[in-house]
C-alpha cells in the first residue's frame, strides 16, 4: 500500500513540473511520508523544482518556508494595493484552472473591516481604481462562454464598490455640496458608471440601493449626495451605539 502511495505522489509531481514552468506555481508536499529520508531525498535528486517538503514533525515551520520561497522568486499577489477587490479576480482565474467545483449555497462569509484599511480608508484614486478592476474583469470574461452570471456580478460589484467611493468623497469633503457637486457629477456621467447602469437591471435590489442606481442612472448629482451624506451619518451614529 505504502509503495503504491509514493508511485502515485512521484507521478503526480512528474505532472506538476509543466504547469510550474507555465505558471510559477509553488510546490509544496507535507505529510507523515516526508519524514522517511528515502522519499525526501528521492524528491530532491529528481524533482528538484519542488519549493517546499514538510513533515508533520515541521509543521510548524512551512509559514517561514512559504515566506522564504515567496521572497526569494520575488513572488507578488494581488492586493488592494493594485485592485480594490481582489475577490472576483481571483474566482475567474481560480475557476477556469479548476477541473471539479464544488458549491455550497448554505455556506456564507462575514467581512471584517479593520479601522484605516485600504479598504475603508479614504483614497483620492479610489474611483480610478474600482474603473481599473472592472476592466481589468472585463478582459478575464471577455473570451469565456457562458458568462452571463459572472459578468453580472462583475456590474454588481462595480456598482458597490462606487457607491462606497461617492460615500468615501462625500465623507471627505463634508457638506460642501458646492466643491462636492462637480466630483459627484462627473463620476456618475463617466462612461464606465453610465455603461453599467444602463445594463444593469437593479429592479430587484433592496429599496435603498435601487433608489441609488436609480439617481445615477438619471445622473441626479444632488439625490446621490443626500443618500451618500444619510448613509454616512448612519454608519457613523452606528459606532457611537
Amino acid at each position: 500500500v505504502r509503495e503504491n502511495a509514493e508511485d502515485k505522489l512521484f507521478g503526480k509531481l512528474g505532472e506538476l513540473k509543466k504547469i510550474k514552468e507555465e505558471r510559477g506555481t509553488i510546490i509544496a508536499i507535507g505529510g507523515c511520508m516526508m519524514q522517511e529520508k528515502h522519499i525526501t531525498d528521492k524528491i530532491k535528486e529528481s524533482y528538484p523544482y519542488t519549493d517546499i517538503i514538510f513533515g508533520t514533525h515541521t509543521l510548524h515551520k512551512f509559514p517561514q518556508d512559504l515566506y522564504e520561497v515567496i521572497e526569494k522568486n520575488n513572488i507578488r499577489f494581488r492586493s488592494e494595493r493594485e485592485y480594490i477587490s481582489e475577490d472576483a479576480i481571483f474566482d475567474i482565474e481560480f475557476m477556469s484552472s479548476s477541473n471539479i467545483v464544488a458549491i455550497s449555497e448554505s455556506s456564507g462569509y462575514n467581512y471584517y473591516h479593520n479601522a484605516g484599511s485600504l479598504t475603508t480608508s479614504y483614497r483620492p484614486d479610489r474611483f480610478e481604481q474600482i474603473k481599473k478592476l472592472w476592466f481589468y474583469e472585463q478582459q478575464l470574461v471577455a473570451e469565456k462562454e457562458n458568462c452571463t452570471n459572472l459578468c453580472r456580478r462583475i456590474d454588481s460589484m462595480f456598482l458597490a464598490n462606487f457607491r462606497v467611493t461617492v460615500m468615501q468623497e462625500v465623507d471627505h469633503g463634508g457638506f460642501k455640496f458646492i466643491s462636492l457637486n462637480k466630483v459627484i457629477k462627473s463620476m456618475i456621467r463617466d462612461e464606465s458608471v453610465q455603461k453599467v447602469i444602463q445594463r444593469y437591471d437593479f429592479s430587484k435590489m433592496p429599496k435603498k440601493q435601487k433608489l441609488f442606481c436609480q439617481a445615477i442612472y438619471k445622473k441626479n448629482t444632488l439625490l446621490v449626495y443626500l443618500m451618500a451624506l444619510l448613509q454616512n451619518w448612519k454608519k457613523r451614529k452606528e459606532l457611537f451605539h
